[in-house]
């Protein structure tokens, strides 16, 4: 009996120390309503040789959704909710994917949402998550769970501190990106322009 109780404790040990960590990651990233700042993307595409880099503007509206606006090299946004990705090029051309027609549209913008948020534990029934701390700093590496997400998203590293500061999305094609995340501030309150970027 009691070895059967040991064999018990090893095996919630690891689901514990797991536990732990996102809940000491979510005590570190700020609760604000609204973070916004700047953005640096990077992405290597296979087979070309020179990286595609861009820049521009986020902005999280928490449990509204994520706004990118690129400035560099093109200006185009990319409107991120739980109902759709509404993407609108500079001459005002868009393309809206609804997550109510296509239902991997809705598993992508909860992964978006959840990776800017900083919001890791609902993301915990798609992905294998671990990581580790040092300091006031974290990482995070997200792996599918099942197949089919990794035919859709592969593999996701977070890092921060407060806010999100790092992401690396390594795609099943073999591409990928990088987005470094800098001047981020926060607020309680969501100016007018923005809120009303998700109307």
């Amino acid at each position: 009996m009691r070895r059967l109780i040991t064999l018990l404790a090893l095996l919630w040990l690891p689901t514990l120390a797991h536990a732990d960590l996102l809940t000491d990651i979510g005590e570190r990233i700020t609760k604000a309503p609204v973070v916004r700042g700047e953005f640096t993307q990077t992405r290597e595409l296979s087979g070309i040789k020179k990286p595609v880099s861009a820049e521009g503007e986020f902005l999280v509206l928490r449990g509204q959704g994520v706004l990118w606006n690129t400035t560099k090299p093109f200006g185009s946004s990319l409107r991120v909710t739980s109902t759709e990705i509404l993407q609108r090029d500079a001459r005002g051309n868009s393309l809206r994917l609804r997550a109510d027609g296509e239902p991997v549209v809705g598993t992508i913008s909860q992964v978006l949402m959840g990776v800017m948020a900083g919001d890791f534990t609902q993301l915990e029934k798609l992905f294998t998550v671990t990581g580790k701390l040092e300091g006031k700093r974290w990482q995070l590496a997200l792996a599918p769970r099942e197949a089919a997400m990794a035919k859709v998203v592969g593999q996701i590293r977070v890092a921060g501190g407060n806010t999100v500061e790092d992401v690396a999305l390594d795609a099943p094609n073999g591409d990928r990106t990088r987005i470094e995340m800098r001047k981020v501030t926060t607020a309680q309150q969501a100016e007018t322009a923005e809120r009303a970027a998700f109307e």
